[in-house]
């Protein structure tokens, strides 16, 4: 996921959105079978991913809810920083990975 283009959302990024109800989240998007819901790494096949994917910073965007969509904001676009490329890695914690 090093040099991946992240102007908008999609895989290989980091995406803080904001939430109808003013929640901050950000998740990481990584590919079709990476996973760690405490980490906030969600796969590229996901319901939320896909709904995020080609958006750029300032978007409005449907996303999935408990009572079917709601509106987010995006406030960040970024690369996916280097203790969640270690974890792509094989690194089960990224906290103890060489980030160096």
């Amino acid at each position: 996921f090093e040099g991946f283009a992240a102007e908008v959302a999609g895989m290989g990024t980091h995406v803080v959105f904001q939430r109808a109800d003013g929640a901050t989240e950000e998740r990481f998007v990584l590919g079709e079978w990476d996973t760690d819901e405490q980490l906030g790494i969600i796969s590229c096949k996901t319901t939320l991913a896909q709904a995020l994917a080609g958006h750029g910073k300032g978007e409005a965007v449907q996303i999935p809810a408990a009572s079917g969509t709601e509106t987010c904001r995006i406030l960040s676009i970024g690369p996916v920083p280097a203790k969640i490329i270690e974890w792509a890695r094989g690194h089960s914690d990224p906290a103890q990975a060489n980030t160096d």
